[in-house]
């Protein structure tokens, strides 16, 4: 069976971010495994009925991210982890932690309030 992506453009989250927090799910959940090959961009995008450009966008940042990975006939795969390669990922995540704290700090969200939302956040995983 394959695993299927569902997008909502009624929410506010843009498509690529959720076909990008689609396939992390999918990741986290073993729905999908390491070798698994995803859809081309362009059949994706066909299935869900948006321009491809924006599926595209969503794996560029699942490559750079250390997700997904491509090989040279442009197929995309899930990435195969390298068990302790989490230095450069969890630097990544501290820094934009950070920068999203400060800008919550800055439209005056508490810090209760930063800390409820992470603590909600780590109880749906």
């Amino acid at each position: 069976m394959a695993f299927i992506i569902e997008i909502d453009d009624s929410l506010e989250t843009p498509l690529y971010a959720q076909i990008k927090l689609s396939v992390i799910s999918g990741i986290k959940t073993g729905k999908l495994k390491p070798g698994d090959v995803l859809l081309s961009s362009r059949d994706l995008a066909k299935s869900l009925g948006i321009n491809y450009h924006t599926v595209n966008k969503a794996y560029d940042l699942l490559v750079q991210e250390g997700f997904l990975i491509r090989d040279k006939k442009k197929r995309t795969f899930v990435n195969k982890w390298a068990s302790g390669d989490d230095s450069r990922f969890l630097k990544r995540w501290e820094d934009l932690e950070k920068s999203l704290i400060e800008e919550a700090k800055a439209r005056g969200v508490t810090s209760v309030r930063i800390l409820d939302i992470v603590r909600e956040a780590l109880g749906n995983s």
